[in-house]
């Protein structure tokens, strides 16, 4: 009779790529954005007459966004060394700047593309003419996307 194999052997090692840093950096920001998302209605306290609750609301709020931005600024700020490291970078820093479409940033970055046939980005805002710093960023990471083969 043929013996059992033993089921306790150790998953496989992970796979080391050369933005492990980066992307750890990034799974920080993912879980503080998902904080700040959880808190979400401490954006719209009315501003006059405010319950106690609804103060404490709108501080935890603020902190979630200042904690977000903290590690969004992380992201942003630590070396890239592969494409991909760079256009998660590019995405995160969507979340800081003031001028992209609402809605249009998501989270977690998975650099793929979407079912509208897009690559996961987030878009300049259609009310008003983005900075040349946001044009500039946007047309580096369609660079990038087109070196990384995602664009046509």
């Amino acid at each position: 009779m043929a013996k059992a194999k033993n089921s306790t052997k150790a998953p496989p090692a992970r796979i080391k790529t050369a933005d492990d840093a980066l992307f750890k950096l990034h799974d920080n920001f993912c879980k503080a954005y998902a904080a700040m998302l959880w808190l979400r209605g401490g954006s719209s306290v009315p501003v006059k007459n405010a319950t106690k609750e609804e103060k404490a609301l709108e501080r935890k709020w603020t902190r979630a966004v200042d904690i977000a931005t903290e590690k969004a600024r992380a992201v942003v700020g630590a070396p890239a060394h592969t494409l991909e490291g760079m256009l998660t970078k590019i995405h995160v820093a969507g979340f800081t700047f003031d001028d992209f479409k609402r809605g249009s940033f998501s989270m977690p970055y998975h650099g793929l593309i979407c079912a509208n046939g897009k690559p996961q980005q987030w878009e300049p805002t259609e009310v008003f003419e983005p900075k040349d710093e946001t044009k500039l960023i946007i047309s580096l990471r369609a660079d990038l996307q087109r070196f990384a083969g995602r664009r046509v």
